[in-house]
């Protein structure tokens, strides 16, 4: 390595642990790690914490098939007394990541001549969101990482064994048995990032390209069969020690993991349910797979970069230079790399687990990030560039890894800022109580949790879990929050006579908690009913969020409406479907069909229409159900609608519904007969229109900008979901056929690049078959401030409008219109 080689690499590190240096701040503390505060209210000391973790979590991870990743978690448990404590630990997990680095550089050694090259791509891959969520949970998750570790060290020893023939296993059989021994060891710890060294096979199947075509396919075929073979052994060995625990202690695991929570160690394949999850891993490639940090890469960047990819695999290097590509090759390069995407996401695809994370698809992001680097640098080489081996270096540092840790420097800091904030306005609010002195008085604190939806630079969240705060996350956060900040608060001697009882969502638990002497600590949306008694706390985590509270639109002005559903799951209460708040949910696991009664208070509700929308995970919308109404309890149920083989949904559709009838009634019961998830429910919003509304939909929503207030034009206006694509629409539905001349469009203030350029304009009679009636070839605004209108070539009349934008004005991810008049 020359002197000028070692400086790149030195200063790539440099810039690399400056990315993720604000990490190291005090009072950081995300999700998972607040399992630390799920003891003792009072600090008990480091070994009873211990044995706690101990007795809590081997159990539980030996019955989720990963019995070695339990370690780091019990060991941070028992050092960590206070949050502060965390801040000493947290170093130990940058020195893990460093370790990282060391080697995936290692693994692709062969592949690159220059190591910088190979440092460069090693820091991509870390700063993907997959590696970033288990870097912050610290100690709790630094097992995973050593995982990581492991399954990148199983290739990297046997990265130079042919495998052409039994000779070669023969020949290396110490290499081989070690990276047996490393990648068993990983699975053990978390298979998703063991599998981790398919994704390097796969790598050099593609770019090596000192071995013929041929080679380098069989090559790849026979370690994928190495490494099946061993997750088989991996798998029995872990179902025999499984077998054994549970028995010898005769517990049950039951008694650690709930039925069909995803957590249990099984394979499943049922109710076709292998073939959804193929069509979630298509969508996810192309329209949310990160790149490096960056979380908003359009979906031609990476067909074009899938597309290079099997180029660059096809293509055959002869002694005289590349052969012309052939289709047989092609084909074949193409199956392989679709069938080597798959095998990365095996763990996932035989999961219980419906839902797909970034941390379960980390071979994924390391193919990309290595596809990216080997590509970039395969264009800088060609001989009509005219650039020097170190020139192409530099370009390929300049041009990807600057902007990969800026990116992730900024993500760093808001990750801290936002904890750090979640956490200094719950120690104000109950340094308030304890000063005060009602936190021996009260009997009950109710937590409003935040929306969520914007980060802390004004911005929508993005969708990746190491973006999401703790109590916006899993409920149980807030409750071990709560715990860690009165350790800090409160004297011990009256922390350990304070009991709080985490009674979550459930309002019957408040009335035993009490008669129990203890605080009952309940939790929920701002759309919930907050106690305002003498003897009750409200912690309001809306005002800890940037701008102003976010408010919510009621059915009426009467009171809230109330709702319920059978059977429930205790998840997410079927009320959050009538908050009006897009952000929230409702959701049933508890098998079809589910039924929801909402009451409305007040004089009677006058509609005919009802709207559906969906939220995240659109294959849990239902497909067929029947909607119910009457005007009292003592009065039957009158069918309304019936819906059979609905379309699937998109995310943050938002559908309208014509009943057979106006009504007015005070309740409405609906019953979901099925989704396009044989086990789950989700729904997002249900809606009705007033008689005399007009109806405003939109083929895709970023939550909670609605296009409800088009015709208004309220501020900020309706935003289609991120980089949905296009085409995407608006349609509007009057009571009455209604007569427009032209169509004025009005831009989101300071948002003039994502407002609509090309727009056609459509008709109906029915609401559903189309017809054009007019075009706009350029919508794109002059001032963002200023109507701008287009008359129509022939005034038209009708009932059913719809705005079809086919492009923007430029920006690269949101799309976006403040207000629609549509005038004679």
């Amino acid at each position: 390595m020359s002197g000028q080689e070692l400086l790149l690499v030195i200063f790539t590190l440099l810039l690399f642990v400056m990315a993720f240096l604000p990490t190291l701040m005090v009072d950081y503390v995300p999700m998972d790690q607040w399992r630390a505060f799920m003891y003792a209210q009072a600090d008990d000391g480091g070994l009873p914490r211990l044995q706690g973790c101990v007795a809590r979590s081997l159990p539980f991870f030996l019955a989720t098939g990963r019995p070695l990743v339990w370690q780091g978690e019990c060991i941070e448990h028992a050092l960590v007394g206070q949050i502060r404590d965390f801040r000493r630990l947290r170093p130990l997990c940058l020195l893990i990541v460093l370790a990282t680095i060391v080697a995936i550089a290692y693994a692709l050694r062969d592949l690159f001549e220059a190591p910088s090259l190979a440092v460069i791509t090693a820091a991509l891959l870390l700063y993907s969101p997959g590696y970033c969520f288990m870097y912050y949970q610290g100690l709790t998750g630094s097992e995973v990482l050593l995982s990581a570790i492991l399954g990148t060290l199983s290739f990297g020893v046997i990265a130079r064994v042919n495998f052409t023939s039994l000779g070669d296993f023969l020949h290396y059989r110490k290499s081989v048995a070690l990276s047996f021994l490393f990648f068993i060891v990983a699975c053990f710890i978390y298979p998703a990032y063991a599998l981790v060294a398919a994704a390097f096979a796969l790598i050099y199947a593609a770019f090596d390209q000192t071995q013929s075509f041929l080679n380098r396919a069989r090559r790849f075929a026979v370690v994928v069969i190495y490494y099946a073979i061993a997750t088989v052994i991996y798998l029995g060995v872990s179902d025999v020690l499984t077998r054994i625990y549970f028995q010898s202690t005769h517990k049950s695991i039951e008694e650690y993991i709930a039925p069909n929570s995803g957590y249990n160690f099984v394979i499943s394949f049922g109710h076709g349910q292998l073939f959804n999850k193929i069509a979630t891993l298509w969508t996810y490639f192309f329209s949310r797979l990160s790149v490096a940090s960056f979380d908003t890469v359009p979906s031609a960047v990476k067909f074009i970069m899938a597309a290079g990819v099997i180029l660059v695999a096809a293509t055959e290097i002869g002694a005289n230079g590349s052969r012309p590509l052939s289709i047989r090759r092609v084909i074949l390069a193409t199956g392989g790399f679709i069938g080597g995407l798959l095998v990365l996401a095996a763990p996932w695809l035989v999961s219980g687990f419906l839902e797909i994370g970034d941390r379960q698809i980390l071979g994924w992001e390391a193919f990309t990030a290595c596809s990216l680097v080997l590509l970039a640098s395969r264009l800088l080489s060609v001989n009509r560039l005219g650039l020097t081996p170190r020139a192409q270096i530099y370009l390929v540092f300049a041009l990807l890894f600057v902007p990969a840790t800026v990116r992730q420097l900024k993500a760093s800091i808001d990750q801290v800022f936002q904890s750090n904030v979640e956490i200094r306005y719950l120690r104000a609010a109950l340094r308030k109580l304890v000063a005060s002195g009602d936190i021996y008085r009260v009997h009950h604190i109710h937590v409003i949790r935040p929306v969520g939806a914007l980060d802390y630079a004004g911005q929508p969240h993005r969708e990746g879990e190491e973006n999401l705060i703790a109590t916006a996350a899993n409920p149980v956060h807030i409750y071990e929050m709560t715990k860690a900040v009165l350790r800090e608060v409160m004297p011990a001697d009256r922390l350990r006579k304070l009991q709080i009882a985490d009674c979550r969502f459930d309002q019957q638990c408040v009335g035993q908690a009490i008669f129990m002497g203890a605080v009952a600590l309940t939790q929920g949306y701002g759309s919930d009913p907050a106690p305002n008694d003498s003897e009750s706390a409200v912690i309001d985590f809306r005002l800890a969020e940037l701008g102003p509270v976010q408010g919510t639109k009621l059915l009426n002005e009467n009171g809230p409406v109330s709702a319920s559903a059978f059977p429930h799951s205790g998840c997410c209460d079927p009320y959050f479907a009538f908050d009006s708040d897009n952000r929230t949910f409702f959701e049933s696991d508890a098998g079809f069909p589910v039924r929801v009664v909402v009451h409305i208070p007040g004089m009677c509700h006058a509609s005919n229409v009802y709207t559906l929308a969906s939220n995240l995970y659109p294959q849990r919308m239902p497909r067929a159900w029947r909607v119910f109404s009457r005007s009292t309890t003592a009065d039957n149920w009158i069918l309304l609608d019936e819906q059979q083989s609905v379309a699937p949904w998109k995310e943050f559709e938002i559908r309208p519904f014509r009943l057979r009838s106006d009504v007015c009634a005070n309740e409405f019961k609906f019953e979901f007969l099925s989704a396009g998830d044989p086990r789950l429910l989700r729904i997002g919003e249900i809606g009705f229109r007033a008689l005399g509304d007009t109806t405003v939909t939109a083929s895709s929503v970023l939550a909670p900008f609605l296009p409800d207030g088009l015709l208004e034009a309220e501020e900020p206006g309706w935003h289609a979901a991120p980089n949905a694509g296009f085409p995407q629409w608006v349609s509007f539905a009057f009571t009455e056929p209604k007569h427009i001349g032209s169509v004025g469009l009005l831009p989101q203030v300071q948002k003039w690049n994502r407002a609509p350029k090309q727009i056609v304009v459509e008709t109906s009679d029915n609401g559903f078959t189309w017809s054009p009636a007019g075009k706009i070839a350029n919508a794109c605004p002059s001032s963002d401030s200023a109507w701008a209108y287009y008359p129509l070539t022939t005034a038209i009349t009708t009932q059913y409008l719809r705005l079809m934008i086919l492009s923007n004005c430029g920006d690269p991810t949101l799309l976006s219109l403040r207000g629609v008049k549509l005038a004679p």
